[in-house]
């Protein structure tokens, strides 16, 4: 049986012919003609490394890679399509720690990684496991001190209405456009609608921040701030043509005005007769 790597699986069905790999039946030992081979274990062997609690390396769908090739695999790995959901979250999670995301540094971390799943004692062929027991001062590098100069600065922010916000808009509306209370299916509506133009109306700030290096009192340095601020989408313009939009609104319009008119002409009785007089 030909089995150029010993670990018991005929070469023409090893998925991996040239890589040792870890089965039920050796347990991490040569194999040859279906016996494990009795001998001295070499550094770096696969019966060594099975002595010292060194898994092979593996990781998502990969099984037994060469620790050089797992290395190359990341520095890929980004623009993998298969892989680049993996590469994001490994690298959200060295963020997390508070450690610097470029590419440099997240291909040490891992070169790391891999070396620290072929280490003794370590009992984890699994690289990602690494981020759990990481030093992180190893990584943050001498360059940590303030940087100084200007920097270009751009916010931008929409506002989100909630529920309760925009049933007390709406319903504060209706009440003085139709004289009633908004429905739900009305409240509804209108919180949809508010939202969907909050969105194409954000707030937006633009300008530059300059920070110096510290200097008299300042001993901490300081930090000037200059923009431009232009306000976001403001509801009370789409709240009002909302509530003018309803079916009753012309009813209520024309009732409203005959009161206020009745109003004006009960407080003044010289108007009532001018009205009373020419007809009106």
């Amino acid at each position: 049986m030909a089995d150029f790597d010993q670990d018991g699986l005929e070469d023409k069905v090893d998925p991996n012919p040239k890589v040792f790999t870890w089965t039920a039946q050796n347990q991490g030992k040569r194999m040859k003609n279906g016996k494990q081979i009795v001998d001295n274990p070499g550094f770096g062997s696969a019966e060594y490394n099975a002595q010292q609690g060194i898994l092979p390396l593996k990781f998502l769908d990969i099984n037994s890679i060469d620790p050089a090739d797992a290395k190359q695999w990341f520095k890929f790995a980004s623009t993998n399509p298969k892989y680049k959901g993996n590469y994001n979250s490994f690298k959200g999670n060295v963020a997390r720690l508070g450690l610097p995301t470029d590419k440099k540094t997240l291909q040490s971390i891992w070169n790391d990684a891999v070396d620290w799943t072929q280490t003794t004692g370590t009992n984890s062929g699994d690289p990602f496991s690494y981020l759990e027991s990481l030093d992180p001062d190893n990584y943050r590098g001498s360059d940590t001190g303030p940087k100084y100069g200007t920097q270009a600065v751009k916010d931008i922010r929409t506002t989100e209405f909630s529920g309760s916000t925009a049933a007390q808009q709406i319903s504060d509306e209706f009440e003085r456009r139709l004289g009633r209370r908004a429905t739900q299916s009305e409240i509804d509506a209108y919180t949809k609608g508010v939202n969907k133009m909050s969105q194409k109306e954000p707030s937006i700030y633009e300008g530059s921040t300059t920070t110096a290096a510290p200097k008299g009192k300042n001993t901490l340095g300081s930090t000037v701030s200059t923009g431009k601020q232009t306000t976001g989408f403001d509801p009370t313009m789409f709240a009002r043509n909302f509530a003018m939009s309803q079916p009753d609104y012309a009813e209520s319009f024309a009732a409203n005005t005959f009161l206020g008119l009745v109003e004006k002409l009960l407080k003044d009785p010289n108007a009532i007769g001018e009205v009373v007089s020419d007809g009106r």
